[in-house]
């Protein structure tokens, strides 16, 4: 059953030469690791993703840190969710069973799409 959607869109250039404080803040190593490997317009897909995911939970980052949400990549290089901490307890509680998560950019932007079900 569909229980959340979500829905983000950034520019692209709020991410051209950010500060690795901040980077880190929003982050996870991992996602670090993989964003340093790529080209800025990823960068601004993986915040969006986390942003659309947030949003599935009807909540934002109230109720959890951005980086309990974690962007991940598959062999085929789709984008994949993994939670953390808070917001992991908070996806048992609701017996979350699938979050599924779309990511696009063009020049200026990146958008991304984000369901969970039960």
């Amino acid at each position: 059953m569909l229980i959340g959607i979500g829905t983000d869109i950034v520019e692209i250039s709020r991410f051209i030469n950010m500060k690795q404080n901040v980077i880190e803040k929003i982050f996870t190593p991992t996602e670090i690791i993989y964003i340093s490997r790529k080209k800025v317009e990823t960068t601004a897909g993986i915040f969006a993703a986390k942003e659309s995911v947030a949003k599935c939970f009807a909540c934002g980052f109230e109720k959890f840190s951005i980086r309990d949400i974690e962007i991940l990549h598959d062999k085929k290089n789709a984008p994949l969710v993994k939670l953390h901490n808070v917001a992991l307890k908070f996806s048992q509680q609701l017996k979350v069973t699938n979050i599924k998560v779309s990511v696009s950019h063009c020049k200026d932007f990146a958008i991304a799409f984000a369901i969970i079900e039960t």
